[in-house]
């Protein structure tokens, strides 16, 4: 199999993996959502031809590690290769604020917990026939949690023109309680693709996560993989032998 380099995401194959940590209900105070730290990237099936979406739910403990991973969408050709490298994320575990019952100021502490995340992986399909792609569908495969963002519509980013290898770029962004994204930035950098993704980024739009039935702001990583497209010329028509 080959690693594709990444822009996860989930996609040319150009692969948007998204991730959106959330705050779970109940919490005693303030949350921070749980942040990427470290883990590798998705790779690509070899024989790949077409593009999909895959989108996965975590389970995030205490100590940042990924004790569960829900499917939620997915494309045959992608699914097990996304599953299978976020098993190996790791993060800063989200925090609540607790207030001890004295409620003296200042007596406010952090206490990591445990935290739910979507990640979100859009495949582009390689360039095949002047646009003809082929391919597996898309299909939808369980419900997300209401603490997490879940993507309603996606943007893949354009190839570079002057790419001459795959690539893969890491964003973080912030979804407000309207789904909209209203911040990014590069997390893990893949020149020349890095204006692309962040550009296909900020036009994603999200089902905002939810606490006791209200939308609130929540934190997303989209992990973009190009893959250097295919470029083949249609079959010619036979040759008619000319007549003597």
């Amino acid at each position: 199999m080959v690693r594709s380099a990444i822009a996860f995401v989930v996609g040319v194959v150009l692969l948007p993996v998204t991730v959106t940590a959330q705050q779970s209900p109940g919490t005693a105070g303030l949350i921070e959502p749980a942040s990427y730290r470290s883990g590798r990237m998705p790779e690509l099936p070899v024989m790949a031809v077409g593009g999909g979406e895959v989108v996965v739910e975590l389970t995030i403990s205490d100590r940042g590690a990924v004790t569960a991973v829900r499917p939620l969408r997915g494309t045959a050709s992608y699914t097990d290769f996304v599953v299978d490298a976020v098993r190996t994320w790791q993060f800063v575990p989200a925090t609540e604020l607790l207030t001890p019952a004295t409620g003296k100021p200042g007596e406010s502490v952090k206490r990591p917990i445990e935290s739910r995340m979507t990640v979100a992986a859009l495949f582009r399909p390689p360039s095949l026939y002047a646009g003809a792609t082929l391919g597996e569908p898309v299909r939808d495969l369980q419900n997300p949690s209401d603490a997490v963002a879940f993507p309603t519509s996606t943007v893949l980013p354009t190839f570079h023109p002057s790419a001459r290898a795959s690539g893969i770029v890491m964003t973080e962004a912030r979804v407000d309680r309207s789904g909209t994204v209203t911040d990014v930035s590069v997390k893990q950098s893949s020149p020349p693709f890095d204006d692309a993704a962040l550009k296909a980024a900020r036009e994603w739009r999200f089902r905002p996560a939810r606490v006791g039935g209200a939308p609130i702001a929540s934190r997303v990583y989209q992990i973009f993989s190009f893959q250097i497209p295919v470029v083949l010329s249609a079959p010619s028509a036979p040759s008619v032998p000319q007549r003597q």
